[in-house]
């Protein structure tokens, strides 16, 4: 089935969305020809793609529609001319782009990762030009808003990659203020050279001025040389894509950086300092409370994961006290791209939602979803039901049936869920279904963040934002770091009154507001109050938001009559998912079913996330287009009171 589409009208752009023109991607190599489909349009908007091997000691390589094809790859991390070799990227396309066997973007059995900019007013845009060797040299571009960032290269001669950022501003004489050409350099780690601020043209927002001193040598202008520019844009309106900013470190765990949305992408170097070039992305993992992978522009090097260095949250982002981020009085440089924001009505259902069959241990199994944000692997038999989400990483896992705190599998097991685009890994050879949402807005979120109450302060209550975009209408939360239960609310029960998700119990009656506060969730944050099941000091925190979406989620409530029951949640095709509790008693779970396993007339076998016990036979509900129908199985005695959660 698909949720009812609609023509794009509005966006950042106002016509487009982040998802339309940028996208990190994952994929692992298989030594031959491959499509990357990312859904960014390269052949007819144009743009750049830029590839790096995760688990192999090779070089960066950039790509853009401007040189072509034939035009070859720039190598981030050197300084070496434009060079062209058979079998790399070989193909611009509407929906991405096409990659050959050269070992160094597509090996088979190593992990690789694509950063693809489509060209876009107030996003990215690419230009080449002839130096022409005079200081006012003038090059035109298409941002139509001033740049925040312009890397720059010679293509046909030896040259270092000279970096521009309007938040470097050394020797300007006032500090972290407008920035000029200053000579860092993307292949280099070296700090900022600076140069005359009198001979500075700053750029704007038609063109901008490739003068440039770096180490003796004029790289931005030299007479009849050829040169590539990529201009990233700087917007802080409300729906902007993309910033590029400045921070001076202060060495102290979580220093927050505003940028008014959540980031997918933070790349950040030291400018007043010698410093890495260090990238980050969610897709790769941007971990809250752990280690989180990053690669280096200026660097072959793998995938390093061995520190804390930032966390995303709903507004921006936040740093550790880790030196190669947030070192004491260093001024530093980033540039962060917005999380995916396409409406959903531009989704098919199972591009949102999806049902795997996951029994085969250590593959990976291909899901109807691009991207997924969390998994709910569950077996058929007596052994597991896990959850993990993006923002755990990729080795991090809870259990729903348990209130234990966090687990994580050994750095070199191979099960990480996360490792390759829309696919997923099993835990175990036992028959497994799992469920994977992907986060958009209006219809699924996930939130980390860390608590801050010590002791027992009565009445205190602390605002979460979120990115949902509506009331959620149902939430779990979960203490990651200590053994607390999970608390949930569902929005047909009030807030004071606290389902958990490991046991099959009646909801807890929190008389002193400690774990929502007494308050219901906004359209722009949820409440928590001072239990450490939801917020204690230094402890890490998800939760994991849904929301009733018309024809494709309903979360609601019904009364048991003891007979076969219609419950219509305004779908067409019926409901893939279903999930029921009961209410009142302590004597159901959280009950599961889905059309993978079968919801038929005769059989609806069911599982439950409260318990590891085997899946149980039975007519519990039937299939109904509008929703499902709960048979006299399921209701039990007339008057009983039921919450669950189906979708399309």
């Amino acid at each position: 089935m698909s949720i009812s589409k609609k023509l794009m009208t509005t966006g950042a752009t106002g016509d487009t969305y982040v998802d339309d023109v940028f996208s990190t991607y994952l994929w692992k190599g298989n030594g031959g020809d491959r499509d990357i489909v990312n859904g960014v349009d390269l052949d007819g908007e144009g743009g750049m793609v830029w590839l790096k091997s995760r688990t192999g000691t090779k070089n960066h390589r950039m790509f853009d529609t401007e040189r072509g094809v034939l035009g070859g790859y720039l190598t981030v991390n050197d300084d070496r001319v434009a060079r062209y070799e058979n079998n790399t990227l070989t193909a611009f396309n509407p929906d991405g782009f096409s990659l050959g066997s050269n070992t160094d973007i597509n090996e088979a059995g190593q992990d690789f990762a694509s950063w693809t900019f489509r060209k876009a007013p107030s996003f990215f845009d690419v230009v080449t030009y002839t130096g022409t060797g005079q200081t006012d040299h003038v090059v035109p571009h298409n941002l139509g808003t001033v740049p925040g960032m312009i890397i720059y290269k010679k293509l046909n001669a030896t040259g270092y990659w000279g970096v521009w950022h309007r938040g470097d501003g050394t020797n300007t004489g006032s500090g972290m203020g407008p920035g000029f050409f200053s000579g860092m350099s993307l292949d280099r780690n070296k700090a900022s050279a600076g140069m005359d601020p009198a001979n500075y043209n700053p750029p704007t927002a038609a063109d901008f001025h490739p003068y440039s001193v770096f180490d003796g040598n004029n790289v931005g202008t030299a007479l009849n040389s050829e040169y590539v520019a990529y201009l990233f844009a700087h917007d802080d309106s409300d729906e902007g894509m993309i910033q590029c900013g400045s921070y001076t470190g202060n060495q102290t765990a979580g220093k927050q950086i505003d940028l008014g949305f959540e980031p997918q992408f933070v790349l950040i170097k030291a400018s007043s300092g010698t410093g890495e070039w260090y990238m980050f992305d969610t897709m790769r993992g941007i971990v809250t409370g752990g280690f989180d992978p990053f690669l280096r522009a200026n660097m072959s090097a793998v995938e390093s994961g061995a520190y804390e260095q930032l966390e995303v949250n709903p507004t921006g982002f936040s740093l550790s006290a880790d030196t190669n981020v947030n070192t004491n009085g260093v001024d530093y440089i980033y540039m962060a791209i917005r999380r995916p924001n396409k409406p959903l009505e531009e989704f098919e259902a199972d591009e949102l939602f999806g049902l795997t069959d996951t029994d085969q241990d250590n593959t990976a199994v291909q899901t109807s979803l691009n991207r997924i944000d969390l998994n709910i692997q569950r077996t058929l038999k007596s052994n597991y039901s896990f959850a993990q989400t993006r923002l755990q990483g990729n080795i991090r896992y809870l259990k729903t049936n348990e209130n234990m705190s966090e687990g994580e599998y050994a750095a070199n097991n191979p099960r990480g869920v996360f490792d390759t685009q829309g696919k997923i890994k099993s835990y175990s050879s036992d028959p497994a279904v799992t469920f994977s949402w992907m986060r958009a807005p209006g219809f699924f979120d996930v939130v980390t963040y860390e608590g801050d109450v010590l002791g027992d302060p009565s009445g205190y209550k602390r605002f979460i934002p979120h990115n949902l975009g509506v009331a959620p209408n149902m939430m779990w939360v979960k203490n990651r770091s200590s053994n607390n239960a999970w608390a949930i609310h569902h929005s047909d029960v009030p807030v004071d009154q606290v389902f958990r998700l490991n046991t099959y119990g009646a909801p807890w009656d929190d008389n002193e507001n400690s774990v929502f506060g007494g308050t219901v969730p906004t359209e722009s944050h949820f409440t928590v109050g001072w239990s450490e099941e939801v917020n204690g000091a230094g402890k890490d925190y998800i939760a994991y938001l849904f929301a009733s979406v018309p024809g494709l989620c309903s979360i609601g409530s019904y009364t048991g009559t003891g007979n076969n029951q219609e419950i219509d949640c305004g779908f067409t095709n019926g409901a893939r998912f279903v999930m029921v509790k009961l209410i009142g008693t302590a004597d159901e779970g959280w009950m599961i079913f889905d059309t993978l396993r079968g919801i038929s007339n005769a059989d609806s076998p069911r599982l439950s996330l409260d318990s590891v016990t085997p899946q149980v036979q039975g007519s519990y509900i039937k299939p109904n287009p509008k929703g499902f129908t709960a048979t006299s199985n399921l209701t039990g005695v007339s008057g009983r009171e039921y919450i669950y959660m189906a979708i399309a």
